[in-house]
């Protein structure tokens, strides 16, 4: 799942006005009421897809038609290359990566090239050490580092990136400087293959950089750029994927967010294995990938779709050991040991040390889709490192036991096993046979989809086809809507088509007249499934005669896919479908397909697919698991289940497709998800109808890591960039100034309101375009409320102002401490003489401005009054840390370890950030377990931090 995707499809309407009207030229007819019936509807599997998902071009892929990909008016500097690596997470794929790859012989009849001719000039020139064969030197000495450095990679954290415009050229990049008014610098920095064992060698990671400063209109045309000599630090970025290159968003960043480049250097790069980072990601070749393409099975019924299916995709995973690295004196040993480093938890490792790189003690960070998982597994490694993090379309992060344990909230992934209404009615062709059965009937609407045996990849696959239902059922609604209207396509987008020969052409809705999403699910599953017989099962020719690949099934369902990232597509899609129902050709949904695949003009696909797997299947995969009767129900059963989910997207059968993580050499290497510890306040971004990543998905992080939830009413994957207005008001100053809006509605006032259903499964209403909740509180407690004179009381502050210092008062005692970076701490203080017995006291918290923050009450016990709870009565205070200790990290603690005060770097007189965090720290969860066990904690001025 990717941000780009969703990007590049906003910017698509002028090309797809311009392929249309090529395509009138060609003959491609657009009939006004083509028959809905052409073949029963019935379950398909979402592993079906042949293409490797995920990947994306560097350019807009050229279309069928021959049309040019300009940028939309309005959207990112006109030229712009579409530098957008795909999305991962193949949405109608049960194997995920799609279970069809050729490793066909189709490849041997091509003219062989060199093998690193996709290789970046760049890389070329730095790390080629001879014909065929490479190797990435140590990093560069001469840089400073900043904030935390694990011990051992001192020269990994310290080194210096020789930036240069030049090298932006040299990674094959366009120039915007005279849309940013500078130039973006690029450069390579080296990071160590194995972190825990950096002798056995060196990787290098892309980046890009825009530096900070006021961009503003020059006279006489053109813009005028100042400099900030003295900037907040830097933003990094990363689209998701996994896969996704996020090189270009340092530019389009300071393009599309002007006002928070003035104060923050934009960094932008490709995480390990991806895009113009050394070795990237290589597994199929372009020729084997076109006839994965080709592959069209349904006809000839289950058993041998699985046959096929899964023996291409054990083809493909083990071409991905076989060339990833290959050119790097890597031996099969040696290559799977980098794959085994390209995952997330060592990427993450890779943002650490680029950080320090570029001068920052802490981490600011904006991830997107998959992006997110970047982020949250960084607040897990780094927690004392973080900065301000936004999460937004937030990849479900998985059950974590530690959460489970404070917190009654729902953690399962199975949150939308009753999917009632989604589920498309019965058809003929299934009737009296069981649901899901891969026999062409769909569950009832009153039945629950039933997900148990499916592990929890396999559920967030399934909750994600019931996010492409969702979004599916506004499209359709809306087409059918708009047909009702009686207008012409240029009368509905006069931007798009107002000067193209569609201009005049009425809109027909593709998939009929019905408001009911059941009907027009099975209409859209009719018309794909004509695919898989077309031609005797070739499929439908493009209705280009330059271009003479067919378009299957499986191709269809996943340009279908592409345009349901973003509502800019829905007309383009509309009339593709208009295409297919004539019967002739599909040439619209292949042009989809390719923007999908990132497969450009010359017949190259994007490398960003083979990253999305080597990532996906490093990171968890079930390998280890035989691959018997019981797995092939098991997977069975998931088929089934995608396609109950997502009845629009179904084919005639269901096969069972092993994953290509089911074929991977070792198991998975990340973390299971666990109670973040430390980290300040993060902001969650989750669209009402995103349809990659779930809303409730993102209520679920939010609440997870007791963050701030920014709820945004929408049908796009993430909203950020996409919806302006209050999305971006909002991220921008929590990114500047670490602050948020109040709880409640706000923004733009929705004709309709908006709803969206949590991870709870209840309705979350949106009357304006934008809702803030946040689910961080602060608090003060004491383990007792009473005590004698010079007695032990523990205490514990949380989620007060990260790294800073407080006073404890009582009485004419102070004691001082200092909050880690999630702005908690636990303690004791001994209760001062001179108190009065029978008194109670005030014991408060005083911040370094002399305001008061948190009061609680203390009896002070006579002498001869025992006291039954806390320290006092045989409680241990072992594991708390005294006022006026710093209670934090020394040097060379680990990332986890008991955190402490480290220098922030804000601006003079600015306002200290908002504090964030996942949750307490372990010395904190100690000293409630405490508090708990004395049975008379209170808490004290629990408030919500950070709002305007």
């Amino acid at each position: 799942m990717t941000h780009l995707k969703s990007l590049r499809a906003r910017r698509a309407n002028s090309v797809f006005a311009a392929a249309a009207a090529t395509a009138l030229t060609l003959g491609i007819s657009v009939p006004a009421a083509a028959s809905t019936s052409s073949e029963p509807a019935s379950e398909s599997t979402q592993e079906s897809q042949n293409a490797e998902p995920g990947s994306t071009p560097t350019e807009e892929p050229a279309e069928e038609t021959g049309t040019a990909s300009d940028t939309e008016p309005g959207d990112h500097p006109s030229g712009e290359s579409d530098d957008t690596s795909a999305d991962g997470g193949n949405p109608s794929d049960t194997s995920a990566d799609g279970a069809a790859r050729a490793q066909s012989e189709a490849g041997d009849e091509a003219e062989e090239k060199p093998a690193d001719e996709y290789y970046p000039e760049l890389a070329k020139k730095l790390f080629k050490k001879g014909e065929g064969h490479y190797q990435v030197p140590a990093p560069a000495a001469g840089g400073k580092p900043a904030g935390k450095v694990p011990a051992g990679l001192e020269a990994y954290y310290s080194q210096k990136i020789d930036w240069s415009a030049d090298s932006c050229a040299a990674m094959g990049l366009p120039d915007y400087s005279e849309e940013i008014g500078r130039p973006a610098e690029c450069g390579y920095m080296i990071a160590p293959i194995d972190a825990k064992n950096p002798e056995k060698g060196n990787i290098a990671i892309a980046v890009q950089r825009v530096k900070a400063g006021k961009l503003e209109e020059a006279e006489g045309g053109g813009v005028k750029f100042t400099p900030n000599s003295k900037p907040k630090g830097s933003v990094l970025y990363n689209p998701g994927g996994p896969g996704g290159s996020g090189m270009m968003f340092a530019t389009w960043q300071a393009w599309d967010q002007p006002e928070l480049a003035e104060d923050f250097d934009m960094i932008g790069f490709d995480p390990r294995g991806v895009g113009a980072s050394m070795p990237f990601s290589e597994c199929a070749t372009d020729q084997q990938q076109d006839a994965s393409r080709d592959l069209n099975p349904w006809k000839d019924g289950r058993d041998k779709a699985e046959e096929v299916f899964n023996t291409d995709t054990k083809k493909y995973a083990d071409a991905c050991f076989e060339n990833t690295g290959k050119l790097f004196g890597l031996d099969a040993e040696g290559r799977k040991d980098l794959i085994k480093h390209l995952g997330t938890w060592d990427a993450v490792g890779d943002m650490d040390i680029l950080r320090s790189v570029v001068g920052d003690e802490k981490l600011n960070y904006v991830g997107w889709s998959y992006g997110t998982s970047l982020g949250y597994r960084y607040a897990q490694k780094y927690g004392d490192s973080v900065g301000k993090l936004v999460l937004d379309g937030v990849v479900d992060p998985g059950d974590a036991e530690a959460v489970k344990a404070l917190k009654a909230i729902n953690a399962r992934s199975d949150r939308f096993a009753d999917l009632g209404d989604t589920v498309a009615q019965e058809n003929s062709t299934g009737a009296g046979d069981k649901a899901g059965a891969g026999t062409g009937k769909t569950a009832k609407a009153s039945e629950k989809i039933d997900l148990d045996g499916l592990t929890e990849d396999q559920k967030d696959t399934v909750n994600q086809g019931a996010g492409f239902q969702d979004t599916f059922e506004q499209f359709a609604k809306d087409c059918a809507a708009k047909d009702r209207e009686g207008k012409t396509y240029g009368e509905l987008w006069p931007d798009a088509f107002g000067e193209t020969p569609l201009a005049d052409q009425k809109f027909t809705c593709a998939l009929g007249e019905s408001d009911d999403p059941k009907v027009l699910s099975d209409n859209n599953a009719k018309l794909l499934q004509t695919l898989e017989t077309a031609d005797g099962g070739k499929g439908l020719p493009t209705g280009n005669p330059d271009d003479q690949r067919r378009i299957t099934f499986s191709v269809g369902r996943l340009g279908e896919f592409q345009a349901l990232y973003s509502t800019s597509l829905w007309p383009r899609l509309n009339y593709a479908l208009n295409e297919l129902k004539a019967g002739k050709s599909a040439g619209q949904l292949l042009i989809l397909a390719d923007m999908y695949d990132g497969r450009d003009e010359s017949g190259h696909y994007d490398p960003s697919g083979a990253a999305f797997t080597n990532i996906r299947c490093t990171d968890s995969n079930s390998a280890h698991e035989p691959k018997d009767d019981a797995k092939l129900a098991q997977v069975r059963k998931f088929a089934e289940a995608y396609d109950a989910a997502a009845p629009f997207q179904r084919a005639s059968v269901s096969p069972a497709g092993y994953d290509t993580c089911d074929f991977w050499k070792f198991k998975g290497t990340l973390p299971k998800a666990k109670q973040l510890t430390k980290v300040p306040n993060i902001l969650v971004v989750s669209t009402s109808h995103d349809p990659a990543t779930p809303y409730a998905a993102g209520v679920k992080m939010a609440q997870l890591i007791d963050g701030s939830l920014l709820s945004v009413a929408g049908n796009d994957h993430t909203s950020y960039q996409a919806a302006g207005g209050c999305v971006s008001d909002t991220v921008n100053t929590f990114l500047s100034k670490g602050r948020v809006p109040r709880d409640g509605d706000f923004g733009e006032k929705l004709d309709k309101p908006d709803t969206a259903k949590d991870h709870n499964g209840k309705t979350v209403n949106l009357p304006n375009k934008c809702k803030m909740q946040t689910f961080r509180t602060d608090g003060f407690t004491l383990s007792t409320s009473k005590a004698h004179v010079g007695s032990e009381v523990g205490f514990k502050v949380t989620h007060l102002d990260s790294e800073a210092d407080y006073v404890l008062k009582i009485g004419d005692k102070t004691y001082a401490f200092t909050t880690d970076n999630g702005g908690n701490f636990a303690g004791v203080f001994s209760v001062p003489e001179g108190l009065k017995a029978g008194s109670t006291v005030e014991v408060a918290i005083v911040d370094a401005q002399g305001k008061k923050v948190g009061s609680a009450g203390l009896e002070i016990l006579s002498k001869d009054k025992p006291r039954k709870d806390g320290p006092e009565a045989g409680g241990t205070t072992e594991g708390k840390d005294k006022p006026g200790d710093k209670g934090g990290d020394k040097p060379g603690d680990k990332p986890g370890d008991k955190g402490g005060k480290t220098p922030t770097d804000n601006a003079e007189g600015e306002s200290k950030p908002l504090p964030r965090t996942g949750a307490d720290v372990a010395g904190i969860l100690a000293a409630a377990a405490l508090l708990l066990a004395a049975g008379s904690a209170m808490a004290v001025n629990g408030r919500r931090k950070g709002r305007h």
